[in-house]
């Protein structure tokens, strides 16, 4: 018998952990789970094991059984979290037919024979069974609120949330046993509504204790436990943070469901706390808050939601004490009630903490100007170090940085080449930028609609976003729900959905600020046969596990930045799309759990990388998949003081497969890109032999290519070649006639190929566009070098002002000019 408890609750624990919904269940939670959905499958296992229970009357009177149960459900809750890969449920059949078959099991496993006679308490005390309900659902209600609190606090991974509900159990188991077992020969019934009248005081506790891990207070409390910051994300900083939060309510919860069970009331509590955690996020929207940065630090946001909770707990323990005929007399009532009203009052003349944990293991404190409190969750508009506005939810970063802009303009328009109808209809999920919005009014025959998992925050995160802006975000909002069903209906042509990424890491040094990645993307519904869907994500996320074939767009020539597009509803394309290998074995999540939260990322991208090498590509798109892999199995760690450029590992194998892949075809949008990053990186790390290799016959055969001119004229300069590098200065300067420094540059090409006449006009065209003094000198000296009598003039008029010029004298008196440099002088660049 018991080991049939013990398995049934390993397995309800393993369905719990299960049913978090990391993302794709939907199109319109493609990289984040809508709220509600998360808590209906939450709600759904609550439900389940109190229905069970219910049915059967397994632990009717067996309350000491509740502790081995806790630590089953707690060990299978971390297995599945732990030890068996991360997904959604994926289509909504299949997540049914899941709960509908583990509820079998678990009926089959729990059943005992129904006596009639076995529960003469609550199961004629429908009033009494109310109370129990609502006891649980004020209890639950209070610890969604706790949760939501703490979320910040971990790295938003699916598996550190499994790991902290672990503890969490464990902890309710050893309450259970430490408390639950010797109050129960003193009255299950009021142990139990005492208990769960308490739990919301456990949380405010649990609250407490998240209000002091500031900037400096998280330092000083992991200092004690000899870890430091970088243990936030790994299992030992989770656990730990996570049991000091959670072990008042966690102690509480284990003593209410022991007492529950010996007073046959388990079934009522869990199915209240079933319809609380359901209707939690309904109860978070109607209390969304916006607070400024001067009112968030006092705000009293998280209090009010747990003393509601304690108000519906108490209530609801009174009437489970006295919604029954039996119900409890002079001295005892007078302890009953006192009891439950003293943990109700803990609440309310306790401490009000606000509890906001804006990552506090960064280098230095998060200081949002704005803060939103909704129903999916805690929203932020700060500031990057670079001064842009970035919006977060639940320290997730929604929006792009600014060394990221180009990429995100580059996904943006490979999404929409995807439809050549020029009023195709639109449906982006995900946050809307100025920068964004700006390239869908470019086709102002689209018809845009656009949704989020954060639809009730849309309204605040545009508000900071837009602020300033010409226009106000394009098109009309869709609630998720009414999006799905246009969805199905086949209305859109194209559905885009925006990259989300991780919260901020630890950094190693302020050179280098790191974002982690999102919960990996599971496959979504298919789309309708006219529909096609793009989801974008970073090439850190780990999306290797999607089985063989997948087709994905590529955006961002910065491959620091690379985006991958899951394409749905479109078959692969003769363009640089590229199809998946098989699927690879999922990365053990217990092995990533342990890495160091800024050296998974590279760790996923090589995998990533790999994964699309082994696709049955052909063409430029094999070409692209190989230096893929090459790239990034080459990336290694560095040190935090060399440079951007020098971080980045480069084989000439890679540019060998790029070269490859542009052809004689030319360059696609994509490969363009590239080229311009990798130039970029040549002429950073003076590699002019490689540039002048494979930038040369791009540049020309391809031209106008500004960005590899530039960097092709630095070449010719090291190597002395001032014929060659006056060309490429022709070429870039067709492109960009009014930068100043170029005709500069270029004029002193030409005096390096003794071309003085060219050297004056260039000189001359650079002193219309900047009348300056020391541009009529250059001029002036080029054309006397040339022989003509108006540079004389010029140098004269200079000495008139300048008379200590001692180069101009001599060339004017003397005819002796100052020496040309030849080649190329890295330190003066």
């Amino acid at each position: 018998m018991i080991f049939r408890f013990a398995l049934a609750a390993f397995l309800l624990g393993a369905l719990g952990a299960w049913a978090r919904v990391p993302g794709g269940f939907a199109w319109t939670e493609a990289l984040l789970a809508d709220p509600r959905t998360a808590a209906g499958f939450r709600a759904a296992v609550l439900a389940l094991a109190g229905v069970v229970l219910w049915l059967t009357r397994a632990l009717e009177g067996r309350g000491r059984l509740v502790p081995l149960l806790l630590l089953a459900a707690a060990a299978g809750h971390l297995f599945q979290a732990l030890a068996v890969p991360i997904g959604s449920p994926g289509e909504p059949w299949a997540a049914t037919l899941g709960f509908l078959v583990a509820g079998l099991a678990l009926a089959g496993l729990w059943w005992v024979r129904r006596s009639d006679a076995a529960a003469p308490g609550e199961a004629r005390a429908p009033l009494a069974g109310l109370g129990w309900a609502l006891a649980g659902a004020g209890a639950a209600f209070a610890l969604e609120v706790l949760a939501r609190r703490h979320r910040p606090m971990t790295l938003g991974l699916p598996e550190e949330h499994g790991l902290v509900v672990a503890v969490a159990l464990v902890l309710a188991a050893l309450g259970a046993r430490a408390f639950g077992l010797p109050l129960l020969a003193r009255g299950p019934r009021l142990v139990a509504a005492v208990a769960l009248a308490a739990v919301p005081a456990g949380a405010l506790a649990g609250l407490a204790f998240l209000d002091t891990l500031s900037f400096d207070g998280l330092g000083a409390y992991l200092a004690g436990f000899r870890l430091t910051a970088d243990a936030i994300g790994r299992p030992a900083g989770d656990a730990l943070v996570g049991a000091t939060t959670f072990v008042v309510p966690a102690f509480l919860v284990g003593v209410a469901l022991t007492a529950a069970a010996e007073a046959r009331a388990l079934p009522a509590v869990l199915v209240g706390a079933a319809l609380a955690t359901l209707a939690a996020p309904l109860a978070f929207a109607q209390g969304t808050v916006t607070l400024g940065a001067e009112t968030f630090p006092a705000s009293e946001a998280a209090w009010a939601f747990v003393a509601w909770a304690a108000a519906l707990a108490a209530v609801g323990a009174l009437v489970a004490l006295f919604g029954r005929s039996e119900r409890p007399r002079g001295a005892r009532a007078l302890l009953a009630t006192a009891l439950v009203a003293a943990a109700g009052l803990a609440v309310g003349l306790g401490p009000r903490p606000a509890a906001w944990t804006f990552s506090p293991w960064y280098i230095s404190p998060i200081e949002p100007f704005a803060v939103f409190e909704g129903a999916a969750g805690i929203g932020t508009l700060e500031y990057s170090s670079a001064g842009r506005t970035v919006a977060t939810l639940d320290r997730r970063r929604l929006t792009p940085l600014g060394d990221e802009l180009a990429v995100d303009q580059e996904l943006m328009r490979a999404a929409l080449a995807l439809v050549e109808k020029t009023s195709a209809r639109v449906l982006v999920v995900g946050q809307m930028t100025p920068e964004r919005d700006a390239l869908l009014r470019l086709r102002p025959a689209l018809v845009v609609e656009r949704t989020a998992p954060w639809f009730d925050l849309l309204d605040e995160f545009e508000a900071g976003l837009f602020e300033g802006a010409k226009h106000p975000p394009s098109g009309q909002r869709v609630a998720p729900g009414a999006a799905r069903r246009r969805l199905a209906e086949g209305v859109y042509d194209l559905v885009v959905a925006l990259p989300v990424h991780g919260p901020l890491l630890r950094p190693r040094s302020a050179a280098e600020l790191p974002w982690g990645q999102p919960p990996a993307p599971s496959p979504p519904p298919a789309l309708p046969a006219a529909t096609i869907g793009v989801r974008w994500t970073d090439v850190s996320t780990p999306i290797d596990a999607h089985g063989a074939n997948a087709t994905l767009l590529l955006a961002g020539g910065d491959w620091r930045h690379l985006r991958l597009g899951l394409l749905s509803g479109l078959p692969p394309s003769k363009d640089v799309w590229l199809v998946s290998g098989p699927a690879v074995a999922p990365r053990s999540t217990w092995e990533r759990s342990w890495t160091v939260p800024r050296l998974r990322g590279d760790a996923n991208a090589e995998r990533n990388a790999e994964w699309l090498a082994a696709g049955p590509n052909e063409g430029r798109a094999a070409a692209v998949a190989d230096a893929l892999a090459t790239f990034f199995a080459a990336q290694e760690l560095s040190s935090p003081f060399e440079t951007p450029a020098e971080r980045i590992e480069l084989e000439e194998a890679v540019l060998r497969s790029l070269y490859k892949a542009v052809g004689e075809a030319g360059p696609t949008p994509f490969l363009r890109s590239t080229w311009n990053w990798l130039a970029w990186i040549l002429a950073e790390k003076r590699r002019p032999d490689l540039a002048l290799v494979y930038l040369e016959r791009l540049a020309k055969t391809f031209g106008p290519w500004p960005e590899l001119d530039r960097v092709l004229a630095l070449a010719y300069e090291e190597f002395d070649l001032p014929e060659e590098e006056s060309a490429a200065y022709a070429r870039l300067l067709a492109a960009e006639e009014h930068d100043v420094t170029l005709w500069e540059r270029a004029a002193a090409a030409d005096l390096r190929a003794g071309d003085f006449g060219g050297a004056a006009e260039r000189y001359r065209r650079a002193l219309e566009l900047a009348p300056r003094p020391e541009l009529e000198r250059e001029l002036g000296l080029a054309l006397w070098r040339d022989g003509q009598l108006e540079g004389r003039a010029l140098l004269e008029t200079w000495l008139e002002g300048s008379p200590e010029d001692d180069v101009v004298r001599r060339a004017l008196t003397l005819g002796d000019f100052p020496e040309i440099e030849r080649g190329f002088d890295p330190s003066g660049r």
